[in-house]
């Protein structure tokens, strides 16, 4: 790995505060359930793994290049972009099961705002 590379990773850490995976992450679906974020497109609400249909989101670690080729944890910002819409609750339709064994389903917030548009 090239210097580039090192400081990529490096700001792309640095970005991380760990939160993504903490306490703070948990919100509480519309019946009750805890939610817990795993990264910009997938989420646990209690014990069921939800993959959000209509959408695809980075991996958490993965790293996105900009347009002047500058390297950003695009996936870290994806979960905290979830994380926040999801904040004050979601209520979430779920539908088939995908091959890892997720329920691809689709999540509102209590505004009804569907979460994976």
């Amino acid at each position: 790995m090239n210097w580039r590379g090192v400081l990529a990773v490096t700001a792309a850490l640095s970005l991380w505060d760990g939160t993504v995976w903490g306490a703070a992450t948990r919100v509480v679906a519309a019946d009750g359930r805890q939610i817990k974020m795993v990264d910009g497109d997938t989420l646990w609400v209690g014990r069921t793994p939800v993959r959000l249909a209509d959408m695809d989101a980075p991996e958490m670690r993965q790293l996105c290049a900009d347009p002047a080729g500058e390297t950003w944890a695009c996936g870290v910002v994806a979960a905290r972009v979830l994380r926040g819409l999801a904040v004050t609750g979601v209520r979430c339709e779920l539908g088939r099961v995908d091959v890892y064994q997720r329920h691809v389903g689709r999540c509102y917030t209590t505004g009804g705002v569907n979460i994976g548009k």
